[in-house]
């Protein structure tokens, strides 16, 4: 969320803590922009097949994929980047198996099986809990990040804008400082005219 973070700035419909979460995190890391779905780049169809218990991976020599992938042993999840040029879409089945590729029929799934299924959209992150046996919701998730600090209180007391600097200082100390050997123009001269006299 921090590397990859969905497009906050301009989202008038996004919680305001939210925002804050990536607004501060903004400062510190400037956010990647894709291509697509990272930690190998492979040439190949990359299918993430997993069960609750274990992790399998499959490459099929397809299609060019970019897959963003992150394990620890105990989650596993994947995110699509802010472009959301490459797709990613994937299964989640009663038989406790969630099953994320590029293009949909990869794996052969009967219909009765599927519990969900769904789409990474931009910014969207699908992460497996392997301890507690479930799929975590990406709103869930964020909201949870974003409310285990609190961002906006730092972003109120620490964030310095342009604006605030030059509100602070004088009017009459807003002129800026003459520079040695520069001539001085005046608003009422053609700028050809001073030209010539130099």
């Amino acid at each position: 969320m921090m590397m990859i973070p969905e497009a906050w700035q301009n989202d008038k419909n996004m919680d305001p803590q939210r925002k804050a979460f990536y607004e501060y995190f903004s400062a510190l890391m400037e956010p990647w922009d894709g291509p697509a779905l990272i930690a190998c780049k492979i040439t190949g169809l990359i299918i993430i097949c997993f069960s609750v218990t274990r992790l399998c991976l499959w490459i099929l020599n397809l299609v060019l994929t970019y897959i963003i992938a992150v394990t620890d042993g105990h989650y596993l999840g994947a995110t699509l980047d802010r472009n959301g040029l490459r797709p990613g879409r994937f299964y989640v089945t009663h038989s406790g198996r969630v099953v994320m590729a590029s293009e949909v029929g990869v794996v052969d799934i009967p219909l009765e099986d599927v519990c969900r299924k769904g789409r990474l959209n931009p910014g969207m992150m699908l992460l497996v809990d392997f301890e507690k046996h479930i799929v975590v919701n990406d709103d869930a998730l964020k909201e949870q990040y974003s409310l285990a600090r609190p961002y906006g209180e730092w972003l109120k007391k620490q964030k310095v804008e342009l604006k605030d600097i030059v509100d602070s200082v004088q009017q009459s100390e807003r002129e800026p400082p003459t520079i040695a050997g520069v001539v001085p123009v005046s608003i009422n001269k053609n700028p050809c005219e001073l030209c010539l006299n130099l």
